[in-house]
């Protein structure tokens, strides 16, 4: 445990950062982590049976294409109860924002903006702390 403090401490005084130790995450990654810090009471019930599918879906998906079909699946399941009222305004225009993304940025730009219509109270309490690093993470998705 001193040897993994040591280390870490170089590297901080070196100019790097903790997060710079981290792997870069993936659009799979981010979405899968929205959907984990979501509880079972967001989504329709179906989804406990698609869930476990739907993981292994995600990563072992290759095309931008496929990425935006399970981004749209799991927002389909959401509950409108879930999102902010005025999501049903904005939905339309974010589906075909979501099917003509051409990368993971642009899948990325599509993530944060239905999670903006996420309500508070369907999250979970880890996700108010890593939500701020979660939309970094989206940011530097290429």
């Amino acid at each position: 445990m001193k040897r993994l403090m040591l280390i870490l401490a170089v590297g901080i005084m070196m100019g790097g950062s903790l997060s710079s130790c981290s792997s870069k995450k993936t659009f799979g990654d981010l979405l899968i982590e929205l959907e984990t810090n979501m509880g079972w009471n967001s989504v329709n019930q179906a989804w406990r049976d698609r869930r476990d599918g739907w993981i292994k879906d995600v990563n072992s998906a290759s095309t931008s294409k496929d990425k935006a079909k399970l981004m749209m699946e799991f927002e389909n399941m959401v509950l409108w109860s879930a999102v902010n009222p005025t999501w049903a305004e904005e939905r339309s225009q974010w589906l075909s924002a979501t099917e003509n993304a051409e990368n993971e940025k642009q899948l990325g730009s599509c993530l944060m903006k239905f999670e903006s219509y996420v309500l508070w109270d369907v999250v979970s309490p880890n996700w108010k702390d890593r939500r701020t690093g979660w939309i970094d993470d989206c940011k530097k998705l290429e």
